[in-house]
C-alpha cells in the first residue's frame, strides 16, 4: 500500500468531492477511470490506436504502470472521491460514507535539496521498497513473455523518446527543482465539477510551500485548466515518425515559483 500517511485529505470541492492519497485497493478504479477519460485525448489514439481491438491489454498495461507508480517513491498518486452521505440511505447496514473515485492525478518530485530528500525518504519505506521491487520483477517478467498489442509500437517509441528529452531539458535541467504533473485524468461523467483543478492545485501549493517550479506537458483538453491555474506555454515538442504525416504536438508549460 502506498506509505504516505502524512498527506490529509485536502478540503473539500464542489458537491462533496475531496481529494486524498491513492492506495492499492484504488488501482483497479483508477485504470478504469484512465481507459473512460483519456480516449478523447489525441494522444491515446496516437499511442494506443488498437486498443479497440485489445482492450485487455489496454487495461492490463495501464493497470501493470499504475501499481509500479504507487510505490516509486519519486510519484505522489493523488484520487479525487466524491463522498455520498450515507445518512441519506436507507439501508441500515450503510453507516459509512460512500466512495467513489471519479479523477486522479500522478504527481512527480524532481530534484535534490533537502525538501525533496526528505519527501523521497517519506514514500520510501520498507513496505514500499518490497512492493515496488515485487512489481518491477512482474513487469519484467510480462515485458519479457507477452507483447503489448494494443499499442503502435513505433509511435510509443517516438513519443518516449521525445518525452525523455523535455524532461531531461526541463524537469531536470532548466528547472531541477519542480513538481511535475506527469498525468491528470478525469472521468467523463464528472467533468467540469472542479476534481482536475483541486488535484493539480495540490501541486501547485507544495511547490509554493517548498519554493519550487511546477511543470507539465499539457494536451489540447488541458490546456485551458492549466492556463487558468497560472501555467505559461514555454515549448512546443513535435512527435513524429520518420516518413509518417501523422504528428502529435506536446505542449511544455511551467509555473515559476
Amino acid at each position: 500500500m502506498n506509505s504516505e500517511t502524512s498527506l490529509p485529505d485536502s478540503g473539500p470541492g464542489g458537491s462533496g468531492i475531496t481529494v486524498r492519497p491513492a492506495v492499492f485497493p484504488d488501482i483497479a478504479r483508477i485504470t478504469q477511470v484512465c481507459i473512460k477519460g483519456l480516449p478523447d485525448d489525441p494522444t491515446f489514439d496516437y499511442l494506443w490506436s488498437h486498443r479497440r481491438e485489445y482492450p485487455d491489454d489496454n487495461y492490463f498495461f495501464w493497470l501493470q504502470k499504475f501499481k509500479a507508480n504507487l510505490f516509486d517513491p519519486r510519484y505522489t498518486m493523488l484520487v479525487a472521491v466524491y463522498r455520498e452521505d450515507s445518512s441519506l440511505s436507507t439501508s441500515p447496514s450503510k453507516t459509512a460514507a460512500i466512495e467513489t473515485i471519479i479523477a486522479f492525478a500522478l504527481w512527480e518530485r524532481n530534484g535534490s535539496s533537502g525538501a525533496a530528500k526528505k519527501r523521497f525518504r517519506g514514500r520510501n519505506t520498507w513496505s514500499n521498497m518490497l512492493n515496488r521491487w515485487l512489481t518491477c520483477a512482474e513487469n519484467w517478467s510480462i515485458s519479457k513473455n507477452y507483447i503489448r498489442r494494443d499499442a503502435n509500437p513505433k509511435h510509443l517509441a517516438e513519443f518516449q523518446k521525445v518525452m525523455d528529452a523535455v524532461h531531461k531539458q526541463y524537469w531536470e535541467t532548466l528547472c531541477p527543482e519542480n513538481f511535475h504533473l506527469d498525468l491528470l485524468c478525469t472521468h467523463p461523467d464528472w467533468r467540469r465539477r472542479g476534481a482536475g483543478t483541486m488535484l493539480t492545485e495540490w501541486g501547485i501549493n507544495h511547490a509554493r510551500q517548498e519554493c519550487v517550479d511546477v511543470g507539465v506537458e499539457s494536451s489540447p483538453m488541458g490546456l485551458s485548466l492549466y492556463e487558468r491555474l497560472g501555467f505559461l506555454l514555454i515549448d512546443t515538442k513535435e512527435v513524429q515518425v520518420e516518413d509518417e504525416d501523422e504528428k502529435l504536438l506536446v505542449r511544455v508549460m511551467v509555473i515559476k515559483v
